[in-house]
């Protein structure tokens, strides 16, 4: 049986031989997915393709969170941890499209935004982060390796991975709406005694 990413005419048809090439190999290959996903007019190829997308994403964040921003952190540590806040924020609108059983306008208004923020990092990464990683020396070919083999680890476990993802996405919503109920606190009002008026006070004196 075809894999889906066959189906879809995405099986790669050599491996690319070092880390770099095999980086911009998987961004180019998440948007061909998503340009297919938003021109695609049948909801069953929709869904497919939505979770090609999530696995691709998913496993390529990973991979470059666990074995190539730690070589380029020594080079630039802002623009490493930046990258990976935005992966964060990535998984958490990966986190409410995993396992979705339909796709509808609201999914694909989702993908649309999560689209936009991947495009911005991709730009940021490729434009900055690869070309300091190519400059440092590293051996690219073997770190190719290594992303080779760690990918298929996280191809196969990649459900893990995005259920992980759910349970933190779930646990920021419920904060975020327990905060949002709390009442604002009040300043409780302390009622001044109302002063005497002077002919007041000389009739007492009186």
């Amino acid at each position: 049986m075809e894999s889906i990413s066959k189906f879809f005419g995405f099986e790669d048809k050599e491996k690319p031989e070092d880390a770099i090439t095999m980086l911009k190999a998987d961004h180019r290959k998440v948007k061909e997915l998503v340009e297919k996903f938003q021109k695609s007019e049948s909801r069953k190829e929709q869904l497919e393709l939505l979770k090609m997308i999530v696995k691709e994403l998913t496993v390529h964040s990973t991979l470059e969170e666990e074995l190539v921003y730690p070589l380029i952190d020594k080079l630039e540590h802002d623009k490493t941890q930046e990258g990976i806040e935005e992966h964060h924020v990535v998984r958490l609108v990966l986190a409410e499209l995993y396992d979705i059983p339909s796709v509808d306008e609201m999914i694909e208004t989702k993908v649309k935004v999560l689209w936009e923020m991947v495009e911005r990092h991709v730009k940021e990464e490729e434009g900055d982060l690869l070309p300091k990683l190519k400059r440092s020396g590293e051996d690219l070919r073997a770190l190719g390796q290594q992303l080779r083999n760690r990918n298929d680890q996280l191809t196969h476990g990649v459900r893990s991975i995005s259920e992980k993802s759910t349970k933190k996405a779930s646990a920021a919503r419920s904060i975020a709406e327990k905060t949002a109920k709390k009442p604002a606190a009040t300043k409780k009002r302390v009622a001044s005694k109302p002063r005497k008026s002077t002919s007041a006070r000389s009739r007492q004196a009186g």
